[in-house]
C-alpha cells in the first residue's frame, strides 16, 4: 500500500509538471474568446468577396492567429504598411472588389520571399506555370513572382478571370488555389454552383481556403482586440518610391548612388535572385526610399514624373500602368557623331534621356557614331529644335505620316545655341526622299529566272546576285523578288 500510495503521489506531480510544461510559453494575459464572441463580430464585418460565416475550420484559423503564431501575425500586420496601399491601389484602377487584398496574408502572410513546399512563390504564391501563363519572366536573374508590382497585376488578372468563369467569388478563389479543373469536377460531382455544397469535393486545403480568408479577413479588422500589436517595418521600408530602369545595376552601385544600406536594397527589391538587376527592353522596376530615391534619379537622370506616388506613413502605391502606345508626333531619324550622348540630345529634341531610349529600345546609355536613332517631336516643334554647342550639326528628316510612304521630306530650319546663347539661325537644309532602285516583281506560276530576266532585260547573274539566289533556289508562285531599275 505504501509503495501504491507513493506511485500515485508521483504520477501527479508528473501529471503538474507536464501540464506546467504545456503552458509553459503560453502568456496568460493573451485575451479569452468563445465561438459566440467570434461568430458576432463576424456578422459586424461588411466584404464583398465572400459573406463571412463561421465553422469550426474558420475558428482554428483564428486560433493559429491569436495564440499559436502571435508573433507572426504582428509581423504580417506589419507589412501591411508596405503592401495593403499597393493592393488598394491597383484593385480599384481594375475595378475589382478592395477586400480581396486579404487573399495575399493567406497565401503568404505578406512576405514576398515566401515559398511553399510546392514550390509556389511569392505574395500571390504563382507556381511556375501559371507565373509564364500571366507573362511574369522567370529565370536565373530574376523571379517577377517576387515582384510586389508584376505579381499584383498578374494575380488580379487572374482572379478576374477566374470570377469570370465561375460566376461567384467563393469559387474564383478556390479555383485559384486548386486549379479550376478542380473546381468544375467538384461543380458536376455535387450539382451545385454553391461552394459550400459542393466543398467536400474538393481537395483539402482548398476545401479549407475560403474559410482561410474568412478568418484572415477576421483578424485584419480585429486585431486590436486580441491583444496583437503590428510589428511596423522601418520607415525606409515604409516610405518609398518605385522607378523602371532599362539598363544593368548591381545592387552594391545602388547602394553606392542612393546611400541607402545594402539590406534595405534586398528587402524593397525581392525579384532579382543575384543582387543584381539586368538590362531589360520594357523596363524592371527599382524600389528605393524617397531619399535614396532622389539621388538614384538624379544619378540616371530619371524625370520626377516618371516615379511612382508614395502614401506618407503608408507605403508605396503603384505606378499607373498604361498600356503601351505608338508614339505620336513627327517622327524623325537622327545620326549619331562624336561626342553625342543622350543629356546632349534631350536637350537638344526637348524630350527625355528616357524618352530616347524607349523609342530606340536602348538598354544601355552609351551610344557610338554612325548609330541611326529614331525621335519623335511635337507638331509644332518641328520649325524650331536647339542645338547644344557641342553637337556639330543635326541632320534631321521629319515625316508627316509615320508611315513615310509615298510622302516627301520637308524642309527643316535649324537653330544652333553657340556660347553667347544667342540663336543663330542657319538656312533650311532639305532632304528629299531617295528615289528607288528597285521594283518588285511577283512570280507567276510556271515562270523561270530566266523569263523574268528577258522580260525586265537584264541578266540572269544579276538577277540572282540581286536577290540571293543560289543555282538551285526553287522559286514559288506568289513569291516576290527584286528587279533593278534601268
Amino acid at each position: 500500500m505504501r509503495f501504491l500510495v507513493l506511485g500515485l503521489i508521483g504520477w501527479l506531480c508528473l501529471g503538474v509538471s507536464t501540464l506546467q510544461a504545456q503552458h509553459k510559453n503560453v502568456d496568460s494575459s493573451i485575451p479569452t474568446y468563445t465561438d459566440g464572441d467570434i461568430q458576432n463580430r463576424l456578422s459586424k464585418i461588411q466584404n464583398n468577396v465572400v459573406t463571412p460565416r463561421f465553422d469550426r475550420v474558420v475558428r482554428s484559423y483564428v486560433n493559429t492567429y491569436t495564440v499559436k503564431k502571435r508573433e507572426r501575425t504582428e509581423a504580417m500586420l506589419g507589412r501591411t504598411v508596405m503592401y495593403f496601399p499597393l493592393f488598394e491601389k491597383m484593385l480599384a484602377e481594375e475595378g475589382m472588389p478592395d477586400d480581396l487584398k486579404y487573399l495575399s496574408v493567406v497565401e503568404s502572410a505578406l512576405d514576398p520571399m515566401a515559398t511553399s513546399r510546392s514550390g509556389a512563390v511569392g505574395l500571390w504564391q504563382f507556381m511556375k506555370p501559371t507565373a509564364r501563363e500571366q507573362k511574369l519572366k522567370i529565370n536565373r536573374y530574376v523571379d517577377e513572382r517576387r515582384d510586389p508590382l508584376k505579381a499584383t497585376a498578374a494575380a488580379i488578372k487572374y482572379l478576374r478571370k477566374q470570377y469570370k468563369r465561375f460566376g461567384n467569388w467563393e469559387l474564383a478563389l478556390a479555383a485559384y488555389n486548386g486549379g479550376p479543373g478542380r473546381v468544375n469536377r467538384a461543380i458536376k460531382r455535387g450539382r451545385s454552383r454553391n461552394f459550400w455544397r459542393i466543398r467536400k469535393h474538393l481537395p483539402r486545403e482548398t476545401r479549407n481556403y475560403v474559410p482561410a480568408y474568412i478568418a484572415a479577413t477576421y483578424i485584419l479588422n480585429y486585431y486590436h482586440l486580441h491583444d496583437l500589436v503590428p510589428r511596423y517595418p522601418v520607415a525606409d521600408l515604409q516610405l518609398t518610391e518605385t522607378v523602371q530602369i532599362y539598363e544593368s545595376v548591381d545592387f552594391n552601385k545602388i547602394v553606392e548612388i542612393s546611400g541607402t544600406p545594402y539590406e534595405i536594397v534586398k528587402q524593397l527589391n525581392p525579384a532579382y535572385r543575384r543582387r543584381y538587376i539586368p538590362a531589360n527592353r520594357k523596363g524592371n522596376n527599382v524600389t528605393l526610399p524617397i531619399e535614396g530615391m532622389r539621388r538614384f534619379r538624379e544619378y540616371f537622370r530619371i524625370p520626377d514624373s516618371e516615379a511612382s506616388q508614395y502614401i506618407a506613413g503608408g507605403g508605396i502605391s503603384a505606378p499607373k500602368v498604361k498600356k503601351a502606345r505608338k508614339p505620336s508626333g513627327l517622327r524623325s531619324n537622327y545620326v549619331v557623331e562624336n561626342g553625342d550622348n543622350l543629356t546632349l540630345l534631350a536637350q537638344a529634341f526637348r524630350c527625355t534621356e528616357t524618352d530616347i531610349m524607349k523609342w530606340n529600345h536602348l538598354t544601355l546609355r552609351s551610344l557610338y557614331p554612325g548609330q541611326r536613332l529614331v525621335i519623335y517631336m511635337k507638331p509644332g516643334q518641328r520649325d524650331k529644335v536647339p542645338v547644344m554647342q557641342d553637337i556639330a550639326s543635326v541632320k534631321i528628316a521629319a515625316e508627316e505620316n509615320l508611315s513615310a510612304k509615298g510622302t516627301d521630306w520637308e524642309p527643316l530650319t535649324l537653330i544652333v545655341e553657340d556660347t553667347s546663347r544667342k540663336r543663330k539661325k542657319f538656312p533650311s537644309f532639305r532632304w528629299f526622299k531617295r528615289k528607288k532602285q528597285y521594283q518588285m516583281h511577283r512570280i507567276r506560276r510556271g515562270e523561270s529566272l530566266l523569263d523574268i530576266a528577258r522580260q525586265y532585260e537584264v541578266s540572269l547573274d544579276s538577277l540572282r546576285q540581286l536577290n540571293d539566289f543560289k543555282s538551285d533556289t526553287r522559286l514559288r508562285p506568289g513569291q516576290r523578288i527584286k528587279i533593278k531599275k534601268r
